[in-house]
């Protein structure tokens, strides 16, 4: 028996920054879709019995080698059910936090109730991740074309927030339905890879139902569990709305999920009674202060929130691996995709 209980959750400002879960379950009960990991950095993702990606960190931190059958099908990993018109329509009139909101609760309920949940013990954020347009991204969306490399997701919270500062960029886009079985994720150079999970049919009628529903604003977002230990992100749901994303170059949105931990830090009591000081004291008049800004300051000094930080729970049960090496390089001799095997089994980037 698996207990779940949420709450809304707001940025400093007092912004909806989304949702927070806590999962408890017996530690006899886990979760179908896990990561098992082991020696020499070897790491696979299973659902059961099934391999859904193998994956492997360079030595030198450089990034992360991903090695992904995309064998799956939306009906042998339903880890979402299919999003249905009266979803959409449901939520397509509510104001934009109080749609965020509502997605994350939907996402989090169907997550939960899934056979193949992924939501292990703990506790687990959810937040949005929506388009932030560059100059130059507005430059060029002004001419009708929106490339994809130019798109940009982040929260819209405050920089100063106890959340994690997520992002995708659109270059760590452009691998995600490539036909390879193998995706580097560069650390160096972070895009903020997206992973996915299974290949989408470029014919099929869902995907031209899905490009109408973005070319009418009304695509939900995509649903995607943020890796540590990959610093990627992976298509949970949704792979069919953000490739119609991608085709029609409208820019979607994220709701990224992630298990957290909450590091409490004890307060500054000092610091605390010199900004109270100070707003009593005298000030010239050319040093006027905006109040958004004493705000501001007072707001970090007494807020004795958690940091919330980022974490991916393993079990560590590969002890031996000629068997990851074994798995890798069959499959990939099988498909005609092993060029990079030596660099994934001596882990050069």
């Amino acid at each position: 028996m698996r207990d779940i209980y949420w709450k809304d959750i707001q940025h400093a400002d007092g912004s909806v920054a989304g949702l927070m879960l806590n999962v408890s379950s017996p530690p006899d009960i886990r979760p179908s879709i896990q990561i098992i990991s082991g020696n020499n950095g070897r790491i696979k993702l299973v659902n059961g019995d099934n391999t859904l990606l193998w994956a492997t960190p360079a030595l030198g931190y450089e990034g992360i080698w991903v090695i992904n059958p995309q064998h799956q099908t939306n009906t042998e990993l339903p880890v979402i059910p299919p999003i249905t018109s009266e979803d959409i329509q449901f939520r397509i009139h509510l104001a934009e936090e109080e749609k965020l909101k509502s997605w994350c609760r939907f996402f989090a309920d169907r997550a939960a109730q899934s056979d193949s949940t992924f939501l292990y013990s703990g506790h687990w954020l959810l937040t949005a991740l929506y388009p932030h347009p560059t100059e130059q991204y507005r430059a060029r969306d002004r001419l009708h074309h929106n490339p994809i490399d130019q798109w940009i997701f982040k929260d819209r919270g405050p920089t100063d927030s106890h959340f994690p500062r997520w992002a995708i960029y659109g270059a760590g886009l452009l691998d995600t339905f490539s036909h390879r079985a193998v995706q580097w994720v560069d650390w160096w150079d972070w895009n903020g890879g997206v992973i996915a999970l299974h290949p989408v049919d470029e014919y099929s009628g869902r995907l031209k139902w899905w490009r109408k529903k973005a070319r009418e604003g009304t695509l939900p977002p995509v649903f995607v569990w943020y890796l540590r230990c990959f610093d990627a992100y992976l298509i949970m749901d949704g792979h069919y709305r953000l490739r119609a994303a991608m085709l029609e170059h409208i820019a979607a949105e994220f709701i990224v999920i992630s298990s957290v931990n909450e590091l409490h830090y004890a307060m500054d009591q000092e610091r605390q009674k010199q900004i109270v000081d100070s707003l009593f004291s005298p000030r010239p008049k050319h040093k006027s202060i905006s109040v958004e800004h004493l705000n501001q300051v007072v707001m970090a000094a007494f807020d004795d929130r958690p940091t919330l930080m980022p974490v991916t729970k393993s079990r560590a049960i590969l002890a031996d691996e000629s068997v990851w090496i074994n798995e890798v390089t069959q499959y990939l001799a099988e498909n005609g995709q092993d060029d990079d095997i030596q660099a994934i089994i001596e882990r050069r980037g």
